[in-house]
């Protein structure tokens, strides 16, 4: 199934990671549930880039509910948009996902933590 630009490159969801050494760090997600830019037969590729786990220090629930779409303080799984819409079907929902890209686009993150 040949994939939009949008679902595979831009952020559908940001994912804090339970265990391991990166356990509390995030990473952004694309439509497929995969790390941006890849889809799923090539993130099961030997060779497949893994996603670098950001640290977001800032992130609250009261962050959490700005970034959400339905307004959810769940640290664990921040959704950008909902699964059966996307913010591209009309202008209302783009102007609501580009501010939450904006929100998300000014946060210090990073591998350190650091902007």
């Amino acid at each position: 199934m040949a994939e939009t630009m949008f679902a595979l490159y831009f952020p559908y969801c940001l994912q804090r990671l339970q265990s391991g050494p990166d356990a509390g760090r995030y990473v952004l997600l694309n439509r497929r549930y995969q790390p941006l830019g890849q889809d799923t037969a090539a993130s099961l590729r030997p060779d497949a880039r893994q996603p670098t786990p950001l640290d977001i220090p800032q992130m609250t629930p009261a962050l959490a509910r700005l970034l959400s779409f339905d307004a959810r303080d769940d640290l664990d799984a921040i959704y950008l948009y909902k699964s059966a819409d996307t913010p591209r079907a009309d202008e209302i929902h783009w102007e609501s996902y580009s501010a939450r890209l904006a929100l998300l686009a000014n946060l210090a993150a990073g591998p350190t933590g650091k902007k």
